[in-house]
């Protein structure tokens, strides 16, 4: 199975796991389902930070591409930032993770294209994804987050 199959077809999963979960597509207001006494989450903007780690492994698939010494990434990391950061998304890139913020389909789409960039450098690609996903949300969260933990920081080492 391809990436991109694998994706689609997780992404359909979800969709079928919020159908079975009776999770209505309605305002944005949370509403209470008054016939089972339980929270009906309405469908929202689902705002994610992903951080992904992809790496191509097997003969390159594209003979165009500058192959990488063996056990270095560069050439294709740098191909797969290149389409992250085309795609206009806030994004990061440490020394282990590209992290993407934005709505779920357009990160899923990023991290497909990306994995299809992976796939010119190898005939196989590796993809580990770790995601938060939030309905309360509005964005810049990835920022958010460090300054939340550099405040508390400052904020303990203050009262020592």
């Amino acid at each position: 199975m391809l990436v991109h199959e694998w994706v689609n077809s997780y992404v359909l999963s979800c969709r079928e796991l919020i159908q079975l979960n009776d999770i209505q597509p309605i305002d944005r207001a949370v509403q209470t389902d008054t016939k089972v006494g339980r929270m009906r989450h309405a469908r929202q903007t689902m705002c994610m930070i992903a951080a992904i780690s992809i790496a191509p492994s097997g003969p390159a698939s594209d003979p165009t591409v500058t192959p990488d010494a063996p056990g270095s990434y560069t050439n294709a990391v740098a191909a797969m930032v290149k389409v992250i950061r085309a795609s206009g998304l806030p994004n990061e890139t440490s020394a282990m993770f590209t992290s993407i913020e934005g709505e779920w389909d357009e990160v899923m789409a990023v991290v497909k294209a990306a994995c299809d960039e992976a796939g010119r450098f190898g005939n196989r690609v590796s993809l580990v994804l770790k995601a938060d996903i939030r309905q309360d949300a509005a964005g810049n969260e990835m920022q958010g987050k460090v300054d939340r933990v550099e405040r508390a920081i400052v904020a303990s080492s203050e009262s020592n």
